[in-house]
């Protein structure tokens, strides 16, 4: 079993703006049309210290949280979760494909295979993370995500969650996995992680901060984590409203 330890970008800057915290702890993933937005994903599962904004509840998944629970805690910070469709797509490999493919988890994720029976930190498994930067879309809890209104294949009153967790074995699981749950219910393997529309908070909460020269290293840096081709998809889309040629350069990664 290969093990890393990751330590989460921006949880200690208690001195940091909230948008820039969060900005470390997204990662830029595709659109899924060329008529529809591209996203920002939680580069992890929410934790336990996020979600009770307690630093020493620890990095471990929260669980035990409803669907409206979670989406309570998301809309109160201008996130949502992901759709079922938005989240198949951001665990893909970029190539169409289910990532990490089915059977193939062994040291990538905490699954029952693991033997521990329980939640690990966030981000433990480097080798699992896909190649937009996310961690633990497989294994460790079961995400939840949001329905369309027309239900997908899915009717209400049923509410979804994807991913696996540490009491499935990785032979069963792949991006397609889904976890059919009551509205209400709870588990303890089972948790979430958020979204935004990349262009429409990056020029809300981003471009502003990027105006004060201290937070333009912090910024920097975390543009400089998100796939290159996805860099230069979103500056191209944003050309047309933000008129900051510095800021959109830096997002492409073309500063001189």
């Amino acid at each position: 079993m290969a093990v890393a330890a990751i330590s989460c970008q921006g949880k200690n800057d208690s001195d940091s703006p909230p948008s820039l915290k969060a900005l470390s702890s997204f990662v830029l993933v595709p659109a899924q049309s060329p008529d529809s937005v591209m996203l920002l994903f939680w580069r992890y599962e929410i934790t336990r210290a996020e979600y009770w904004e307690e630093e020493g509840a620890g990095d471990h998944p929260v669980t035990m949280i409803t669907t409206a629970e979670a989406k309570a805690w998301a809309n109160t910070r201008g996130f949502r979760l992901p759709t079922l469709e938005e989240w198949r797509l951001a665990a893909q490999d970029g190539k169409g494909a289910a990532f990490p493919s089915r059977g193939a988890l062994d040291g990538k994720a905490n699954v029952m295979e693991l033997g521990l029976h329980e939640t690990l930190p966030v981000g433990v498994f480097e080798r699992g993370s896909t190649r937009y930067g996310l961690f633990d879309m497989m294994g460790n809890v079961w995400e939840w995500v949001e329905q369309k209104p027309q239900g997908h294949q899915f009717p209400p009153p049923l509410a979804l969650a994807c991913g696996g967790s540490f009491a499935q074995s990785g032979d069963d699981l792949s991006s397609q996995s889904v976890r059919l749950m009551s509205l209400g219910e709870a588990a303890d393997d089972l948790g979430f992680r958020v979204c935004v529309d990349a262009e429409t908070w990056i020029e809300k909460e981003i471009l502003p901060l990027w105006a004060n020269e201290k937070n333009r290293a912090s910024i920097s840096a975390s543009f400089a984590l998100w796939d290159p081709s996805l860099r230069i998809e979103l500056e191209r889309r944003m050309r047309g409203h933000v008129s900051d040629k510095e800021f959109l350069q830096e997002i492409a990664g073309r500063t001189q």
